[in-house]
C-alpha cells in the first residue's frame, strides 16, 4: 500500500510545482482582462491558449476546459495547425490528471496527426512525446515509456529547449526509480543541477521531492530521503508554494510512518499537507490528503477515523471524477474492514478495487486487487473463490517479475546503446582532429620537400600496408585462438556445474526415497486404521495426535527438502530489510503451538521488547522455524524451550535452548562439515537433515553465524546472530 500512496504524491507533485503560484494567478487575471478587450480572432486564440496553460498551472482544470472549448473552435475556424496541436496536448494532460491514460493517449497521439505537414510546433511535439512515456511508465508498459522517451530525444537534439530537457531527464528517473536506482539517481542530480544554475527554486523543490522519494523506495536511505524532504519544505516554505509544500508534508509523513517508531510525528506531517490541501478546494487535492490521513489512522489503530478519510477520499474523487483517488480509497477500506473482521464489507470493497484496476488497465494494480479478493474471500470462508482469486495473483504476479526482467535488460540494452553512440562521436572528433593537423602540416611545407616527401611517403605506404596486413593477419590468428581457449573454457564452467546439479539431483532423489517414504507410508497407515473405525474417543484422540505430528514433520520435511533444492538449482538471493525479529519469533511460536501442546511442551519467550535487525525476512522466518521445530522434535513431553536474546555491539544474539536429548559430538562434527544426516525425535519424528544446513546458510548469507552447545542442565542450546 506504502507504494501505491507513493504514486498518488508523485502525479500530484509533478502536476502543481511547476512555477510560481501567485505569478500564474497573476498572469491569469491579466489575459482575462484582455479578453474582454476588441480583439481580432489570431489574438483572442493565442490569448486563449495562453490562458489554459496558465489555469492548468495553478490546478484550474474546470476553467482550462472552457478556455480550450472556444479555443478549439476558434483553431479549427482560423486552421491553425500549431495552436490546434498545442489545445489538444492539453486536453490529453486534463485526462492524464484524472486517470483516464487512454483518452489522454489519444490526445497526445493525435498531436502528430496535425503537425504531420508543418516543420512548426516542435515544442508541442517534443510536449506530447514526453507525456505519453509518462502516461506508458505509469501504467507499467516501461518498453513503450523508453520509446517514447527516446523520441522525446531525438526531437531535443533538433530543437534545443533546456526546460524540456531537464522534464525529460526527471521523467526518465522516476522511470528507472525502481528498476535501475542509480540511473535514475544520475538523472535526478542532472536535472537538480540545471535548475540551481537556473535559480530556479520553483522546479528545484519538485527534484528535490523525487530525490527523497528515490532515497526513501529504492536506497532505504533514511537520513538521505529526510535532508531532501526538509530541503525541499524549507524552499516552499520562504515562496510560500503551497500546493507542492503540501505535497512535501504528506510525502516526508509517509516516510516517518515507514519508520513504525513515529506515527505521531508522521500524522503531525499529514495533517499540514491534509491542511493546506483541504483548502484549496480542489477535488483531487482533497483526495490525496484524505487518503493519507486514512493509513496514518489506520497504522494508529483508530480505525473509525481512517474510514472516515477513506470515505472523504471516495467522495472528492467522485466529484473530481479521479480513477486514481477511487482505487486506492476502496483499496484502503478494504484493508479496514479486513483487519475488523468484517469480510461482506472487504469483499465489497474489493470488487470495486478490481473494476477500477481493469478500466485503467495496470497490471500491479490488478495484481492488488485480486490480493484483496483473495483475502477477502478466505476471511469470508468461502475458499473456492478464495483459490481462483490466488491463481489470478499468481498469473499478475508472475507477469510483473517476466515485465521486470524484461525492462532490467532493456535498461542495459538502452544504457550500452548510450555509450556505444558517445564513443563513435568521440572517435568522429578524434579522426577530425587529427585530419585537420594533417591539412594544417602540409600547407606549411615547402614544394620541394613536398616532393621528396611524396615519395618517401609512397615507399612507407607500401611498407606500412605490408606491415598492417601482416599484423592483420596476426590479430586474426590471435582472436581466433582467444576465442577456442575462451570456448573450452565455457565448455569445462558448463562441465563443472553439470556435475553439481547431477550431485544435487541424486542427493534430491535418495532423499525422497530415504526419508520421505516412511513418513508417508506411516500417515497412510494411520489413515487406513482411522478409517477401519472403533475407537473409543481417548484412542481416536491419541490417533490424531500421532497423525498431526506425523503430518507437521513431513510438511517440514517437504518445505526444507524445496527449498535445498531450489538453492541448489538457482542459488540464494538475499534481500535485506529492516524489520521486527520479535513479531518473527511469536508468530512462530503461535504456528507451532498446536505441535508443543500435543508434547505438553512448555515454551517460554522471554524477548518482551521491540527487536529490529537487518536481514532478509522470510530467509530468517526458515530459519528460527527449523531451530524451534528442531527443539520441539528433540524435547520430550513435559519438557521447556526457553527463547532469549542479546544485544552485542553490532549485531543481536537470539539463543533457543530445550531440555531434550541434547546433541552427541558425533553429530555436531556433521553438521560443522554440512554432512547430510536425519535423527529421529522423541515421537518418532522425521526429517531429511536439510533444516540446519538451511539454517546455517541463510544466517551467514545475512551477516550472522550461528553456535550450537550442550545445555549444562540437559538438551541443546541453539544461538545465531543477526546485524542491527
Amino acid at each position: 500500500m506504502l507504494r501505491a500512496i507513493a504514486v498518488i504524491s508523485i502525479i500530484f507533485l509533478f502536476i502543481t510545482s511547476a512555477r510560481a503560484q501567485n505569478w500564474d494567478l497573476n498572469q491569469i487575471d491579466s489575459l482575462s482582462q484582455v479578453l474582454k478587450d476588441d480583439i481580432g480572432k489570431g489574438e483572442r486564440l493565442s490569448t486563449l491558449v495562453k490562458l489554459a496553460r496558465a489555469q492548468l498551472k495553478v490546478d484550474q482544470g474546470a476553467a482550462a476546459r472552457e478556455s480550450l472549448k472556444e479555443a478549439q473552435n476558434l483553431a479549427e475556424e482560423l486552421r491553425n495547425k500549431r495552436l490546434q496541436a498545442e489545445i489538444n496536448f492539453m486536453h490529453g494532460y486534463i485526462k492524464m490528471r484524472s486517470g483516464d491514460f487512454g483518452g489522454a493517449l489519444a490526445d497526445f497521439r493525435s498531436v502528430d496527426s496535425v503537425l504531420k505537414d508543418t516543420d512548426e510546433g516542435k515544442a508541442t511535439k517534443a510536449e506530447s512525446a514526453l507525456k505519453s512515456g509518462d502516461v506508458f511508465a505509469l501504467s507499467g508498459n516501461f518498453d513503450s515509456a523508453v520509446y517514447y522517451y527516446n523520441k522525446t530525444q531525438r526531437i531535443l537534439d533538433e530543437e534545443k529547449n533546456p526546460f524540456l530537457q531537464s522534464a525529460l531527464d526527471l521523467s526518465l528517473g522516476n522511470l528507472y526509480d525502481d528498476i535501475n536506482p542509480e540511473i535514475a539517481l544520475e538523472k535526478y542530480l542532472s536535472t537538480l543541477k540545471y535548475f540551481e544554475d537556473k535559480e530556479d527554486k520553483y522546479n528545484e523543490v519538485q527534484v528535490l521531492n523525487n530525490l527523497g522519494e528515490l532515497y526513501r523506495k529504492a536506497f532505504k536511505d533514511f537520513e538521505k530521503a529526510e535532508e531532501h524532504y526538509l530541503r525541499a519544505i524549507a524552499i516552499n516554505e520562504e515562496l510560500e508554494q503551497l500546493a507542492s509544500l503540501s505535497m512535501n508534508y504528506v510525502n516526508y509523513g509517509i516516510l516517518l510512518r515507514e519508520n513504525a517508531t513515529a506515527y505521531e510525528r508522521s500524522l503531525e506531517y499529514t495533517k499540514k499537507g491534509y491542511d493546506i490541501q483541504k483548502a484549496s478546494n480542489n477535488p483531487r487535492a482533497i483526495a490525496n490528503g484524505a487518503f493519507n490521513m486514512a493509513q496514518v489512522h489506520l497504522a494508529l489503530g483508530k480505525n473509525e477515523l481512517a474510514k472516515q478519510y477513506y470515505d472523504e477520499t471516495l467522495e472528492m474523487s467522485e466529484k473530481g471524477n479521479l480513477l486514481i483517488g477511487k482505487y486506492f480509497g476502496n483499496s484502503g477500506l478494504v484493508v479496514l474492514y479486513l483487519q475488523e473482521k468484517k469480510p461482506n464489507l472487504a469483499l465489497k470493497y474489493s470488487e470495486a478495487q478490481l473494476a477500477l484496476a481493469q478500466q485503467m488497465g495496470t497490471i500491479d494494480f490488478l495484481l492488488e486487487s485480486y490480493e484483496s479478493l483473495y483475502k477477502s474471500y478466505k476471511a469470508s470462508g468461502d475458499y473456492a473463490k478464495a483459490l481462483a482469486n490466488l491463481e489470478q495473483v499468481k498469473v499478475y504476479a508472475d507477469s510483473i517479475e517476466k515485465q521486470r526482467n524484461a525492462d532490467k535488460l532493456l535498461t542495459l540494452r538502452t544504457q550500452y546503446e548510450l555509450d556505444q553512440a558517445e564513443s563513435e562521436n568521440e572517435l568522429l572528433k578524434l579522426q577530425k582532429s587529427e585530419q585537420e593537423a594533417k591539412i594544417e602540416n602540409k600547407n606549411n611545407t615547402l614544394i620541394g620537400i613536398i616532393l621528396i616527401a611524396f615519395l618517401l611517403i609512397l615507399t612507407t605506404y607500401i611498407l606500412y600496408r605490408y606491415s598492417k596486413s601482416k599484423e592483420k593477419a596476426n590479430k586474426k590468428l590471435a582472436l581466433r585462438n582467444d576465442e577456442i581457449a575462451a570456448q573450452n573454457e565455457l565448455l569445462e564452467d558448463q562441465q563443472l556445474r553439470l556435475k553439481e546439479v547431477n550431485a544435487a539431483k541424486d542427493k534430491l532423489f535418495s532423499i525422497i526415497s530415504h526419508d520421505l517414504r516412511a513418513p508417508i507410508a506411516s500417515i497412510k497407515g494411520f489413515i487406513e486404521v482411522l478409517k477401519d473405525g472403533g475407537f473409543t474417543e481417548e484412542e481416536l484422540e491419541l490417533i490424531l495426535n500421532k497423525l498431526h505430528v506425523e503430518t507437521d514433520s513431513t510438511y517440514k520435511m517437504m518445505d526444507n527438502l524445496l527449498h535445498w533444492a531450489k538453492i541448489q538449482m538457482q542459488g540464494v538471493n538475499t534481500e535485506k530489510v529492516f524489520f521486527k525479529l520479535d513479531h518473527l519469533i511469536e508468530e512462530t511460536i503461535r504456528l507451532y503451538a498446536p505441535i508443543s501442546e500435543t508434547k505438553q511442551i512448555l515454551v517460554i519467550n522471554e524477548i518482551s521488547e521491540t527487536v529490529v535487525v537487518k536481514a532478509d525476512e522470510n530467509q530468517i522466518k526458515i530459519v528460527f522455524r527449523n531451530l524451534l521445530s528442531n527443539a520441539i522434535k528433540f524435547t520430550p513431553e513435559h519438557g521447556q524451550i526457553t527463547i532469549s536474546y542479546v544485544k552485542l555491539e553490532t549485531h543481536i544474539k537470539v539463543c533457543i535452548k530445550d531440555t531434550g536429548v541434547g546433541i552427541t559430538q558425533e553429530s555436531l562434527e556433521k553438521i560443522m562439515k554440512n554432512d547430510h544426516f536425519s535423527t529421529q525425535g522423541t515421537l518418532g519424528e522425521k526429517g531429511t537433515g536439510l533444516g540446519i544446513q538451511l539454517s546455517r546458510g541463510f544466517i551467514e548469507n545475512n551477516g550472522g553465524s550461528l553456535s550450537i552447545e550442550k545445555n549444562p542442565t540437559g538438551g541443546s542450546i541453539f544461538c545465531f546472530t543477526l546485524p542491527k
